[in-house]
């Protein structure tokens, strides 16, 4: 049996690898082998100096010490994977910034780049920042958008993992992070803290306001801290 026929007649997944810094889809694509190993070689290949887009938004996870989120579409058997890769990409692009490099399907239809032209576009792309504008728009197209148990269960995990937490505290306003009195800790808002010390972010809220105890500990917002060492 040829190796083409042999494909065909194998179960299937569409997929999609989100960023869990903002949850957004970032690519899609297909696999035989099921999602967990795909994602791994995923990152092998990043790991090994892989030069698309892909591989350079990997690293850049990587480097925060996170890792892509992988959420099955679609599954299925024998034919009809390409199509069903090919419209995922398509609706995708829609509404997110995708990596994808080509339009998906058998026989990598749409644009190929060259080493030298993903080195450049990732040259052009790296350091962006997308406009507020942008922002919005990405905020509207998720609005509505209804995903899996497993998915929101997979970002939740991805939310509560102490790489997760510091990466955020990198970049989140100043005014939005609070910190644990006690230990020292610092989380990019009450939201992440709260499920960090398993409270609702209410009763963080309230503890925080009336400078009491919640789940044991004092909390502060780094901005009240600051302001009463000044």
């Amino acid at each position: 049996m040829s190796k083409v026929l042999d494909s065909a007649l194998r179960d299937w997944e569409v997929y999609e690898l989100v960023d869990p810094r903002t949850l957004e889809p970032k690519y899609v694509g297909i696999t035989h082998m099921g999602v967990k190993k795909r994602k791994c070689a995923h990152l092998q290949q990043a790991r090994a100096g892989g030069k698309s887009h892909r591989d350079n938004w990997i690293r850049s996870l990587m480097r925060a010490g996170l890792q892509p989120i992988v959420n099955v579409l679609q599954r299925g058997n024998g034919p009809g994977w390409q199509d069903c890769e090919r419209s995922f990409i398509a609706s995708h692009r829609v509404k997110f910034n995708m990596t994808n490099a080509t339009d998906g399907g058998e026989g990598s239809v749409g644009a190929v780049r060259t080493e030298a032209q993903k080195a450049h576009l990732s040259r052009l792309n790296k350091g962006k920042k997308l406009s507020a504008k942008h922002r919005a728009k990405l905020s509207a197209s998720m609005k509505g958008v209804r995903r899996s148990d497993k998915a929101r269960a997979n970002m939740s995990a991805a939310f509560s993992t102490p790489e997760h937490r510091a990466a955020q505290s990198a970049v989140s306003p100043l005014k939005h992070r609070i910190v644990c009195v006690e230990t020292g800790e610092v989380y990019a808002s009450i939201g992440i803290g709260a499920k960090a010390i398993g409270r609702h972010k209410t009763s963080l809220s309230k503890s925080i306001k009336d400078g009491t105890r919640c789940a044991g500990y004092h909390h502060k917002r780094i901005a009240d801290q600051n302001a009463d060492k000044d």
